[in-house]
C-alpha cells in the first residue's frame, strides 16, 4: 500500500502544492506530481474508483482575496496527474468530508473568513456536478464526521466562533434528514473518533475551550 501526502506549509510559512507518496513495503519517500494550487487546511478522501480528491483549504495566509479556496481536483495514482474538476459553491477552510459506496462526496461545515458554513455539499463524481443539498443544525468547524452505516453520518464536536461544541447530529444520507440524538459530555477540538466492531462510537483526544488537551475518552451508542 501507499500514503499519500499532499500540501500543507513549510516552517517558513509558505502554503505548499508539493506532494509525496510513501511506499509501506519498501519504507521509501517519492515525490509525485504537485497539485494544482497551493493549499493547507484542504481535505482530502479516497474515492472509490482509487483516485483521490482534495477540496477546499487556505490558498494564502496574507492575501484576503485568496485566503479561503472553493477549487477542487483529483489526482489519478496511476497516470501520476491531477485534475482540476469543478469548484464548490463555497470556500472552505476546517471542513470535514466522506465518501460514500455509491462514490457521492458530502462536505460538512466548515468556515470561510469571519462567516462560519452550515451548508452540504455534495459532489456528484460521475458528473462533476456540487450542489447544495442541506444545512447543518449547528454551523461548525474542525469538527467529525464519521459514516456509521449505509444511511447516517455522525457529525460531532468542533466550534461555532469561540463556542466550542457538544452537539451532535445524525445525518440520514438517504432521506437527507437530520436525526435527534443526545449531546456528547464535553466540548472538544480535533478529537478522533473511531467505529468499533460491535457498531458503537469511540471518541479519543483533542482539546477543550481552555486549550487543555484532553485524555477524556466517550463512547456513542447509536
Amino acid at each position: 500500500g501507499n500514503v499519500l501526502v499532499v500540501g500543507g506549509y513549510n516552517n517558513k510559512y509558505s502554503i505548499l502544492n508539493f506532494c509525496e507518496m510513501y511506499n509501506i513495503n519498501t519504507n521509501q519517500w517519492s515525490i509525485v506530481t504537485p497539485m494544482n494550487y497551493k493549499r493547507m487546511n484542504h481535505r482530502i478522501v479516497k474515492l472509490n474508483d482509487g483516485r483521490i480528491l482534495v477540496v477546499g483549504g487556505y490558498g494564502s495566509l496574507t492575501n484576503e482575496n485568496n485566503m479561503g479556496l472553493n477549487t477542487c481536483e483529483i489526482y489519478d495514482p496511476i497516470n501520476n496527474t491531477w485534475t482540476v474538476v469543478n469548484n464548490m459553491n463555497k470556500e472552505r477552510i476546517n471542513h470535514s468530508m466522506l465518501c460514500l459506496s455509491d462514490n457521492r462526496v458530502l462536505v460538512f461545515g466548515g468556515s470561510f473568513g469571519h462567516t462560519m458554513i452550515s451548508e452540504i455539499e455534495e459532489y456528484n463524481v460521475e458528473q462533476n456536478m456540487w450542489s447544495v443539498i442541506n444545512n447543518l443544525q449547528q454551523p461548525r468547524e474542525l469538527h467529525d464526521s464519521l459514516l456509521l452505516d449505509n444511511e447516517h453520518v455522525l457529525i460531532s464536536y468542533g466550534r461555532n466562533f469561540d463556542q466550542y461544541l457538544s452537539q451532535a447530529e445524525k445525518y440520514n444520507i438517504v432521506t437527507n434528514e437530520f436525526v435527534p440524538i443526545r449531546n456528547s459530555y464535553s466540548s472538544r477540538l480535533h478529537s478522533t473518533p473511531i467505529l468499533l466492531d460491535n457498531s458503537k462510537i469511540l471518541i479519543t483526544g483533542g482539546y477543550d475551550n481552555d486549550n487543555t488537551f484532553l485524555t477524556i475518552t466517550e463512547i456513542y451508542n447509536p
